[in-house]
């Protein structure tokens, strides 16, 4: 019989308080990446242009336009 297969018969303790310190850590820089991605993304946008103008000389869309519809996703 294989040693994997035996049930654990000793106990192991409890676990070490660095697991905890460890899970936060990871957390906080996860958290970090995630809010310095946001603010990057929001600082390098594209600009929006103040109005654009079809080929026939009409107004096709202004930048309020742009400003004001809700995102795609």
């Amino acid at each position: 019989m294989s040693i994997a297969a035996q049930p654990v018969d000793e106990d192991d303790g409890p676990l070490s308080p660095w697991w905890l310190r460890a899970v936060l850590a990871v957390m906080l820089l996860g958290f970090s990446g995630l809010i310095m991605i946001t603010m990057l993304s929001y600082r390098n946008a594209p600009p929006v242009p103040a109005r654009t103008i079809g080929e026939d000389g009409a107004l096709a869309f202004s930048g309020d336009d742009v400003r004001k519809d809700k995102p795609c996703f």
